[in-house]
C-alpha cells in the first residue's frame, strides 16, 4: 500500500507573468483574512516573506480568530492511493461525497490473482480459508472472462454495437472492436472479483474533508482502514501540518459505527426475482414538472426552481456490489448501503441461449453458498466478512438527493458507455417515475447505454 500526497505547482505561463502561487495552508490562511478585512489579495501577499514562508502562515493564522474546519476548506489536497482492496475503495469514496478522482476500472483492466490484500493486513487470521476463497474466486473471474469473450468473438452484434463497428476492417477499427470486446467481457465477468482484490484511486479534495475522513477511518474497526487513516495523516501532514490535529480516532464515531452495525445484524434480508426499483418524490402535487424542465437542451442544462428543489428517494432491494461501487460515487445528497448479501448476480439476463444460461449458474454456486456464511459472520461481529463479498453479490441500496441531481444520474447513467447493468436499474426508476409522471416520459434525455 503506497499513500502520496501530490502538490500543484504553476503553469510555466503562470511563471512568466509573475503570477502568485501559495501552499495549501497559505492559500487557506490567505483566504482567511478575508473575513476580517478589505485589504484585497495584493496587500495581504506583500506581508508574506517568500524566504520563511512557514513562518508567514503562523502569522496570518496568529492574526486570524478562525475555526479549523472554515480554515481547512480553502486548502485543496490531492493523494494517490495505490494497493487497497476494492472494498476500501467503495469505503473512501462512499465517506468522501465532496471528492473528485478515478479509479482503477474493472471494466477495462483484466485483474491478477496475484494481486491481492495480504490478510494480515486486513485482520484476517485463518489464511489458508483466506487463499482458498481469493483463488477461487479468480478462477471463476478467469472461466468467465473467457466465456464472455468467446461469445463476443463469434457473435459480436450481442454488444449491442453499430454495423459499421463491426464491419470495420481497417486497423483501427480492427483495434477498436477488440477494446469492446474486452470491455463487454470484463464488464461481465467482474461479478467474481473478490472484495480483496487489489486496485488503485486517487482523490482530490479539501484539507477539511480530508481530516474528516481520517478521522473516520482511524474510529471504524477495519484493520485496513485504519493503517489507510494513518498514511493519509502522515501525507496530510506534508500538505497541511497545521491543520491536521483534528485528524485522530473519534469514541462517538466508533459507537455510532457500532450502532450501526447492530442495526445490520438486526436486518432482514429478502430474496426477490428482479432488484426491487424503488423511487418516491417529496412533493407538491399541484406542480407542473415538465414545465421546469422544458428549457433544458442536454443533461447540463440547468432545471428549473421546482425540480432543484423537490426531494427523491430512490433505491433498489437488490443491487451487485459492482453497480452499487459506480452509483455511490455520485456526490450529492446521502446514500445508504447495507452491506448484508441478499443474492448475487451473474449476469444470466445477457445470456442468448440455455447452454451458456446453465455455465453460469454452475459458476455461480459457489458465491451463492457464501452468503450463509458471510451472515453468520456479521451474527458473530466478525468485520472481515466484507472481505468475502465477489462483486456480484447483492445488497439494498438507497439515495436521498433533490430530483434535479436524480434526473442528472438517470441520464448519465443510462447514456452511451454507461454499464449495462447500472444502466438497467436506472431505467427501473425511471419506471416508477414515469407511473408517477407519465408527461416526463420524451422530457428526461434517457439513454440507450450503448458500449463506448
Amino acid at each position: 500500500m503506497k499513500i502520496r500526497y501530490v502538490a500543484l505547482r504553476p503553469t510555466q505561463a503562470h511563471e512568466k507573468r509573475g503570477g502568485i502561487a501559495l501552499t495549501p495552508e497559505l492559500l487557506a490562511a490567505t483566504g482567511a483574512r478575508y473575513s476580517r478585512n478589505n485589504e484585497g489579495l495584493d496587500q495581504i501577499v506583500a506581508k508574506i516573506d517568500w524566504a520563511n514562508v512557514d513562518k508567514s502562515v503562523d502569522g496570518i493564522f496568529r492574526m486570524v480568530d478562525y475555526g479549523h474546519a472554515s480554515i481547512a476548506d480553502m486548502a485543496p489536497v490531492a493523494m494517490f492511493i495505490d494497493g487497497v482492496s476494492v472494498f476500501a475503495a467503495y469505503y473512501l469514496w462512499a465517506q468522501s461525497p465532496t471528492g473528485s478522482g478515478q479509479e482503477s476500472s474493472t471494466r477495462y483492466i483484466k485483474y491478477s490473482s496475484t494481486s491481492i490484500a495480504r490478510p494480515e493486513s486486513l485482520g484476517i487470521r485463518n489464511k489458508k480459508s483466506y487463499l482458498a476463497h481469493t483463488k477461487k474466486a479468480f478462477e471463476l473471474y478467469e472461466k468467465a472472462a473467457q466465456m464472455w469473450t468467446n461469445l463476443a468473438e463469434k457473435s459480436p452484434e450481442l454488444m449491442n454495437l453499430p454495423r459499421e463497428v463491426i464491419e470495420d476492417t481497417s486497423e483501427k477499427g480492427v483495434k477498436r472492436l477488440q477494446r469492446m470486446i474486452r470491455n463487454f467481457a470484463f464488464d461481465r465477468a467482474r461479478v467474481f472479483l473478490p472484495a480483496c482484490a487489489l486496485t488503485n484511486l486517487m482523490l482530490t479534495m479539501s484539507a477539511r474533508n480530508w481530516v474528516e475522513l481520517i478521522s473516520l477511518l482511524l474510529s471504524v474497526p477495519y484493520k485496513e482502514l485504519n493503517t489507510i487513516g494513518e498514511k493519509m495523516r502522515d501525507e496530510l501532514a506534508f500538505a497541511t501540518p497545521r491543520l491536521i490535529k483534528h485528524a485522530a480516532y473519534k469514541q462517538e464515531t466508533r459507537d455510532v459505527f457500532q450502532q450501526s452495525f447492530e442495526a445490520l445484524r438486526e436486518y432482514k434480508v429478502t430474496n426477490g426475482a428482479d432488484d426491487g426499483a424503488y423511487l418516491r418524490l417529496y412533493e407538491d402535487k399541484k406542480t407542473n414538472l415538465k414545465k421546469y424542465l422544458s428549457n433544458r437542451k442536454n443533461r447540463y442544462s440547468l432545471c428549473g426552481d421546482a425540480v432543484r428543489m423537490m426531494t427523491v428517494k430512490f433505491g433498489w432491494k437488490r443491487i451487485a456490489f459492482a453497480e452499487l461501487r459506480d452509483l455511490n460515487r455520485h456526490r450529492t445528497g446521502n446514500k445508504l448501503s447495507i452491506f448484508k448479501p441478499n443474492g448475487f448476480h451473474v449476469a444470466i439476463d445477457q445470456s442468448p441461449n440455455s447452454k451458456m444460461t446453465k455455465e453460469l449458474e454452475i459458476l455461480s454456486k459457489y458465491p451463492n453458498r457464501l452468503i450463509p456464511q458471510m451472515i453468520q459472520k456479521i451474527n458473530k461481529g466478525d468485520f472481515t466478512y466484507v472481505y468475502d463479498y465477489l462483486l456480484g453479490h447483492t445488497m439494498p441500496f438507497e439515495h436521498v438527493t433533490t430530483l434535479e441531481k436524480y434526473i442528472y444520474e438517470a441520464e448519465l447513467r443510462t447514456g452511451i458507455g454507461a454499464h449495462y447493468r447500472y444502466a438497467g436499474h436506472m431505467k427501473n426508476t425511471l419506471k416508477v417515475l414515469y407511473r408517477l409522471h407519465p408527461e416526463l416520459k420524451g422530457v428526461i434525455f434517457e439513454g440507450s447505454a450503448e458500449p463506448e
